[in-house]
């Protein structure tokens, strides 16, 4: 009996070393559908992040995914994975290594990504799993925009593992199934880079919405509230430059105020964490007021609420856990706009401040200021040479009176 663990050890140990591991094989729709729940529901964000990563690039004959991006150069977020947990067959002296996509938690990386891929993330403040999906893949050293493997897997749920990958939520996707969720891309708005600035969300994203159907991901009511706050409602179809969707902490308190935009008006969303039993009586007194700028006292708010009058959403919009809270006022949302929150009925015990609503651009990403100056600049350019075509003009000389004595005309 003792030889035979000995052998099965061994055995173990010997697939171990050799890089021989056994990977459950994504190989089309239908086993993304049914056999992994990689990114199926609000607020995680996996199966997006994938599609949108299979778009970024080129599958050629081999399966091999070109990408038009260099994954070396750290962006989107993504760097090297060591895999020291050995999750992923080991590369040993093969010239190959793994990079790690996914993580969208700093502002830095979300201002990069297209709103259908940070929406959820945006709309879950201290929700556990709006950040736990991963995508690794493994590229060429010598071209580390060639991706030959790629694979889903996601953090352990349970804290008390460590943040290490989980293998038993580790997929391989084969190259047939890459090339399936390709089909969608020529329906996806997207771009590559930094201007993000049309409106992606789901609804108004035919190539994402069939994907997400077909793949049977699962979107509750909260994430369809959500959406409409984070991004239709946001105001990019006229205009509004793409924003960080950070909740900002109440001081002292576990709780975290939030500005957003429905219908044009500014609103206010607080959340409340389901252990702050008592918060009614901590915030008593509290107000959050509406202000036109950073720059304003305390004093000059356009609109206040108490923050116990805020009315509670339904309770399929809940976070795992926080309780969350909303009003929506009549002021129209606008550059500059900010939200602060006072702990008394005092101007000067201030818990919480917003970052101003952003100024606005184009929809399409045009920077008018640019091309505004550059319209004055050659109007200028004109008029300066008209006047410098009229100061060449030879005049004829005036009409004197021809005398032979006396001043001219005279």
């Amino acid at each position: 009996m003792g030889g035979e663990k000995g052998l099965l050890i061994g055995f173990i140990l010997f697939l171990t070393l050799s890089g021989i591991y056994t990977f459950d094989i994504l190989e089309n729709m239908q086993d993304l559908r049914d056999r992994t729940d990689f990114g199926k529901a609000f607020p995680r964000h996996g199966l997006k992040i994938l599609l949108w990563l299979i778009c970024q690039g080129e599958i050629d004959q081999n399966g091999v995914l070109q990408l038009n991006f260099n994954p070396a150069k750290n962006v989107f977020g993504i760097h090297r994975y060591l895999d020291r947990e050995g999750v992923f067959p080991v590369l040993d002296n093969l010239p190959k290594k793994y990079y790690t996509v996914g993580s969208i938690g700093p502002l830095n990386v979300r201002e990069h990504f297209p709103d259908y891929v940070t929406e959820d993330y945006c709309n879950s403040w201290g929700h556990s799993l709006r950040n736990v999906d991963r995508i690794v893949i493994r590229v060429q050293d010598d071209n580390p925009s060639r991706v030959d493997e790629v694979y889903v897997t996601q953090h352990f749920r349970d804290k008390n593992l460590g943040s290490h990958y989980d293998p038993g939520n580790t997929f391989k996707i084969s190259s047939n199934l890459l090339r399936e969720i390709q089909k969608f891309c020529p329906h996806i708005y997207q771009t590559s880079n930094q201007n993000h600035k049309k409106d992606q969300n789901d609804s108004n994203n035919p190539g994402l919405v069939e994907f997400l159907n077909e793949v049977g991901y699962r979107s509750s009511k909260n994430k369809g509230q959500q959406s409409k706050s984070s991004n239709s409602q946001h105001g990019h179809q006229s205009g509004s430059k793409k924003r960080d969707c950070d909740t900002v902490l109440v001081k002292g308190y576990d709780a975290g105020l939030q500005l957003y935009e429905k219908d044009s008006y500014a609103c206010l969303r607080l959340y409340i964490k389901k252990s702050f039993f008592n918060w009614k009586k901590a915030f008593r007194y509290s107000w959050v007021a509406l202000y036109t700028s950073a720059e304003v006292s305390n004093q000059e708010y356009q609109k206040y609420k108490w923050s116990t009058d805020f009315e509670k959403s339904s309770e399929e919009d809940h976070l795992e856990d926080y309780d969350v809270y909303e009003y929506q006022s009549k002021i129209a949302i606008a550059p500059g706009l900010q939200a602060r929150m006072m702990l008394h009925n005092s101007y000067t015990d201030e818990i919480a401040r917003t970052e101003p609503w952003p100024e606005l651009l184009s929809t399409s990403g045009i920077n008018w200021s640019f091309w505004i100056l550059l319209l004055f600049g050659l109007l200028a350019i004109f008029v300066i040479k008209i006047l410098r075509d009229a100061s060449r003009i030879v005049r004829p000389a005036p009409p004197f009176v021809d005398v032979s004595e006396g001043r001219p005309g005279l």
